[in-house]
């Protein structure tokens, strides 16, 4: 029944302006409309409480450039107090109420209420049984036989296209924006499209189309119903702003390494996501939002192709995609992190997405030194850090290089007993020396034998490096 009544309403809508247009190629001057303009939309509304009638709040952002010196004003000469137009051919207080038979409803009732936060923002009280209206900017430009006689005022002369102003069937609005439709624009703004205009057909004036929008107050709007939602999807507006509309992603092009993925995600989500070459790049798409994760196959470019299908008709967006190589990615690890003076130890390297050889560096050779293949010989006590390098990456790892060490530094014996020295982490010939074999002496395989109450430091020489013990002997 909605959709039947919205039908009959465009239909007569369509018939009427067809009559206006006759008539007012024959007549009405620019005077020929201040009768109607004298009447402000509030008042004819609420003038007299017997004629009252259920109402609705519609807003209308007037374009900034819609303000010009023929705008009607009413404290004088300021363009900031010029009023927005409105009329109607149905529903109660129309013009046709108040001037008879549709002289000239061009402009048609001034609007002078405006909402704080924005002097554009233009707010009228309308009869609930009104199906279409038109805002314009309250300038008569006359009718089309005054045309060169008066061209500026003419072309001053700007308006919107009809306006639904009973609901949006689901799908119904022109870009999308409402899925689902809108139960009612009560208390709701209607933004014009500065990149939807044409000549109108009837009125021949300068013709504006545009979406109604959620108003949020502070002179912000969007197409969601909360600005809460708004302000999640970028979608506040304010300042005569259009939504953003028609088939896009949210992504201009693409660079990706081999095994990598990212989503490209389009604004609508029945489009169908493929990849022009496969061998590149693959496309999976997740059937509820349409998001495309575009995953890195190997070295080359290609588009992401996004195609939309409506009414038959499909539309494409491209994504180019690049895959380059992936980044090279190096670890390193040691056989063992400490190693004795003379002895050697072997570095392993690992990479990963690296190509060529992998070499190795120390960084302090009196130390340590490491060949080509990893293998690493202490030369002194210290630190040193060795660096495994492929593709410009590098990893490094500290190996700590100690001298070889006794089993004892000090020892306590008697005459005539003995003691076995032992020495940990030492390579080749080992040799031992006592400084007062008087005192204890010390063969070369370490034992240590007390001779006479005394002192005697038992030098050890290995791996090029010289140990001390201390021996005490007591009675």
């Amino acid at each position: 029944m909605k959709a039947l009544k919205k039908t009959l309403s465009l239909v007569l809508a369509v018939c009427i302006l067809a009559s206006m247009a006759c008539v007012a190629a024959v007549s009405a001057s620019a005077n020929a409309g201040d009768a109607i303009r004298r009447y402000n939309v509030r008042n004819i509304v609420n003038s007299d409480p017997a004629l009252q009638v259920e109402t609705k709040t519609y807003m209308f952002y007037m374009p900034e450039d819609w303000r010009n010196t023929f705008n009607d004003t009413y404290d004088g000469n300021s363009l900031d107090s010029c009023s927005a137009g409105i009329y109607w051919w149905e529903g109660d207080y129309n013009a046709k109420d108040y001037m008879g038979e549709f002289t000239n409803d061009w402009p048609g009732f001034a609007v002078t209420d405006t909402v704080a936060e924005d002097h554009n923002i233009f707010t009228a009280k309308v009869p609930a049984g009104v199906t279409t209206i038109i805002w314009n900017n309250l300038v008569d430009g006359g009718p089309d036989s005054e045309k060169d006689q008066y061209p500026d005022r003419y072309v001053a002369a700007i308006q919107t296209s009809n306006i639904l102003c009973e609901y949006y069937d689901p799908g119904e609005d022109p870009y999308g924006f409402y899925p689902n439709g809108v139960e009612n624009f009560d208390n709701m703004i209607y933004v014009c499209n500065p990149k939807a205009t044409e000549e109108n057909e009837f009125s021949h004036k300068l013709t504006y189309k545009g979406v109604w929008c959620y108003y949020y107050g502070n002179g912000e709007y969007g197409i969601y119903p909360t600005r809460d939602e708004a302000a999640a999807n970028n979608g506040v507006l304010k300042n005569g702003q259009f939504p953003e509309y028609g088939f896009k992603i949210d992504t201009e092009s693409l660079s990706i390494k081999v095994g990598q993925e990212e989503k490209i995600t389009p604004n609508d989500n029945t489009a169908v996501a493929t990849a022009e070459d496969p061998t590149i790049v693959s496309v999976t798409q997740d059937s509820k939002t349409g998001a495309a994760t575009v995953k890195g196959l190997k070295v080359g470019t290609t588009n992401v192709v996004f195609t939309l299908t409506k009414n038959g008709e499909a539309e494409t967006v491209k994504c180019p995609v690049t895959v380059t190589k992936p980044e090279t990615k190096v670890s390193i690890s040691a056989g063992s992190k400490s190693i004795y003076v003379k002895k050697t130890t072997k570095v392993t390297a690992k990479v990963t997405n690296g190509s060529g050889k992998t070499t190795f560096s120390s960084s302090n050779k009196k130390v340590a030194t490491v060949d080509s293949k990893g293998k690493v010989t202490a030369k002194k006590k210290g630190t040193v850090k060795i660096t495994a390098k492929n593709n410009g990456k590098s990893a490094s790892v500290t190996i700590t290089v100690k001298n070889p060490k006794l089993n004892k530094t000090k020892v306590k014996i008697k005459a005539k007993k003995s003691f076995k020295l032992k020495v940990t982490g030492g390579t080749g010939k080992v040799t031992y020396k006592s400084s007062k074999k008087k005192v204890a002496t010390v063969n070369n395989k370490g034992k240590i034998t007390g001779k006479k109450k005394g002192t005697a430091t038992i030098t050890v020489k290995v791996s090029g490096v010289k140990l001390t013990c201390k021996v005490t002997v007591k009675k």
